[in-house]
């Protein structure tokens, strides 16, 4: 389950729950779910769960994304070059710089930043369990959601998610497949922080 595409086998979720990373990530996962509503998949609302990350120009391709973003807005001939600041407004940019059907661009689309914290002697950035946290505390609607992750990390966020789901909410994941030229790290990595939350599911219910 760590490197194969997965795709859902529900056709309608209340929500469509993009995880927020990397901008070049975070567009990854974007255009998949694009790609997944041109194959008849529907969602009542985007939620795009990102955070305070300072971006940093090498890893998030920040001029890249600008230039989407004119080539895509009708200010283009104003040059405007607004850059972001955050992963936040990186998720916004990536956004409005990728095409969608106009059925698509017309569903409510919300954008929710996770504080960083402090730790020892660094800012922290939120983890998707703070991310889910930070969302669920804005009492969202019970309903269905599909969770948008790329390959190997879909597990291991899944479980998070669904630890922390209010009553009343279900899931299902989707992710593109995962990049034949992965380093056999990554793959190590992603499978022990499943096992990780695996267990601490696990010491919840013996508690």
């Amino acid at each position: 389950g760590l490197i194969y595409k997965q795709k859902p086998d529900k056709k309608h979720f209340d929500y469509a729950l993009l995880l927020g990373a990397t901008a070049p990530r975070m567009k990854s996962r974007f255009q998949h779910l694009v790609s997944l509503w041109k194959e008849g998949v529907r969602f009542d609302k985007i939620i795009f769960l990102s955070g305070e990350r300072p971006i940093q120009d090498n890893i998030d391709l920040t001029e890249i994304l600008v230039s989407e973003v004119i080539g895509q807005e009708a200010s283009k001939d104003k040059k405007q070059k607004a850059r972001p600041a955050t992963e936040k407004e990186a998720a916004r940019m990536v956004y409005m710089a990728t095409e969608m059907p106009d059925d698509m661009r017309a569903i409510p689309v919300e954008f929710f930043s996770t504080s960083r914290t402090w730790l020892v002697d660094r800012w922290q950035r939120g983890n998707t369990r703070d991310s889910f946290k930070n969302w669920a505390n804005s009492n969202p609607r019970p309903g269905s959601a599909l969770i948008v992750s790329n390959q190997p990390h879909l597990l291991y966020q899944q479980e998070v998610i669904r630890q922390e789901l209010p009553e009343g909410f279900t899931t299902q994941g989707t992710a593109q497949e995962a990049d034949p030229g992965g380093q056999i790290v990554m793959y190590l990595d992603a499978l022990a922080l499943w096992l990780q939350n695996l267990k601490i599911r696990t010491t919840r219910r013996t508690d």
